[in-house]
């Protein structure tokens, strides 16, 4: 962990700079936050959530495999259920 912690902290200066020039300021937030090394949580907002791909992606992912384990109970057999599954 320490030879990780000190390759990071000898990066961050040219990180940093990239994220300027990037116009990445949660990037360089994250960053600091990261090296000052306190642990504390770090609380993002629904808004910030929205702009980052990899959790928008993730949550997609999640919704549909959610909506995949929903049947219903209706006189529809075809709507009793999950997708993919078989009506009996």
């Amino acid at each position: 962990m320490e030879d990780d912690l000190t390759f990071f902290r000898q990066n961050a200066a040219r990180d940093k700079a990239r994220g300027v020039d990037n116009g990445w300021e949660l990037a360089i937030a994250h960053l600091e936050h990261f090296l000052d090394g306190t642990g504390t949580p770090v609380v993002l907002s629904s808004e910030q959530v929205a702009r980052m791909p990899a959790f928008v992606n993730a949550e997609e992912v999640a919704r549909q495999k959610s909506e995949a384990t929903f049947t219903a109970n209706t006189d529809r057999p075809e709507l009793n259920t999950a997708p993919g599954a078989s009506c009996s």
